[in-house]
């Protein structure tokens, strides 16, 4: 298992936690990031435009997390198993439990906050589709609970190489 996780100089000592964390478990294979190495990177050259001083997630809104991810994957092998997880992350038990039931190649947690409570109707747009319904009787619009458009966690992802 290979372990990836990112911290800007604000959440440093809660990356070395996550990774102490981890290494509990046996996990030695650790993709650390931080800043600078970010800022080093191809990624962050050529999209200059998406990097905003002081925006959330690393100046990027958290774009940095596939790309990461997807360096942790170049090399690793097919069924190999990579954790991403935030810096304020800290494992409490051994992940090899969730690995072990994992139905799919990506596992992730989910929550009960629903995407147009946190995403611009733009974006819910893009990814999911018309989110709303107008009740032909009354004319009245409203959103579509549909427990399907719920979020999930980034805080931590298993993804199993195929």
């Amino acid at each position: 298992m290979r372990l990836v996780v990112y911290s800007d100089q604000n959440m440093t000592i809660s990356r070395k936690r996550c990774i102490e964390s981890a290494k509990k478990y046996g996990i030695e294979d650790v993709h650390e990031w931080d800043e600078e190495m970010l800022h080093a990177t191809e990624f962050y050259q050529l999209n200059p435009d998406i990097f905003q001083e002081g925006a959330r997630g690393a100046g990027c809104f958290w774009l940095f997390k596939s790309y990461i991810i997807y360096k942790a994957m170049l090399d690793a092998n097919d069924g190999d198993v990579i954790l991403y997880m935030d810096a304020g992350v800290e494992l409490i038990n051994d992940p090899q439990y969730i690995i072990n039931v994992m139905k799919e190649d990506v596992f992730l947690f989910g929550n009960n906050y629903y995407n147009h409570e946190w995403c611009k109707k733009d974006v819910i747009d893009t990814i999911i589709g018309d989110i709303y319904e107008t009740d032909t009787e009354t004319g009245i619009t409203k959103i579509c609970e549909n427990p399907t458009y719920r979020q999930v966690q980034a805080s931590v992802i298993f993804i199993r190489v195929s």
